[in-house]
């Protein structure tokens, strides 16, 4: 089988580009069978999975992403027989012969459209609802994904999965002591701490609530909690963690 995987956010920060360049890595560990072609925005991806034999690339420019998705991805579809196409991100060629799968990574477009320009709105309005009813199936991040493209959008149960994500290698436990006291002290760590990895975004990533929630339990599970992320300094100012110690 021939499938050609769509990843014009391979290169991209944040989640969707983490899990673009993770699903591709391990499903060439465990399907060695079928052929991948994948396809980049990017030409300095091209080579990165030389050593595949069971591997194509294929790089296509083009500035605009609507342009990209739907007419030069499909010029390159033509050009090969393709049994199934894979977009990492909320599109699917809707002129295809093959069968075609999206990933989903959130629905707050519905539930909370006022963190988006009227622009976001409309587009996704107009086309969210022809991709799902294009892709012959659809794979959600979370089970809240899943119920909120069932509610919103009428997507059938039978159509769509959830499918969790999952941390990459990279994250194992480490029991080098040394190697621990020099990350805690480099940092100022606690003792014990609660974790989030997060960016400053105000409104959409609710970080106010997160830290009420903290508060009310603070006391109880006796740790610390910890933010890291882009910008998340900004946090402190807007929320007077000093004063609130």
């Amino acid at each position: 089988m021939n499938i050609a995987i769509a990843l014009r956010a391979y290169d991209r920060f944040g989640g969707i580009g983490v899990y673009s360049r993770n699903i591709v890595k391990h499903l060439l560990k465990i399907d060695k069978i079928n052929h991948y072609i994948f396809i980049y925005n990017n030409e300095s991806h091209v080579g990165t999975f030389k050593d595949n034999e069971n591997v194509s690339e294929i790089y296509i420019p083009s500035a605009n992403a609507f342009y990209w998705d739907q007419w030069e991805l499909r010029k390159v579809l033509k050009r090969w027989t393709i049994d199934l196409v894979f977009n990492t991100k909320f599109t699917v060629p809707i002129f295809t012969k093959a069968k075609t799968i999206m990933a989903l990574h959130g629905s707050s477009w519905y539930t909370n459209p006022e963190f988006y320009s009227k622009f976001d709105i409309l587009y996704v309005h107009a086309m969210m609802p022809v991709y799902c009813h294009e892709a012959n199936f659809l794979i959600s991040n979370s089970s809240l994904t899943t119920s909120d493209y069932i509610k919103y959008l009428h997507v059938e149960k039978e159509k769509i999965a959830t499918v969790p994500l999952a941390a990459g290698d990279e994250f194992v436990p480490i029991d080098d002591q040394e190697a621990l006291d020099v990350i805690k002290n480099k940092y100022r760590l606690p003792e014990k701490f609660i974790l989030t990895v997060t960016s400053y975004e105000e409104k959409r990533k609710n970080f106010k609530t997160l830290l009420k929630a903290f508060e009310n339990c603070r006391k109880e599970v006796g740790v610390e909690l910890v933010v890291v992320g882009k910008n998340c300094n900004k946090y402190a100012a807007d929320f007077n963690l000093k004063e609130r110690g």
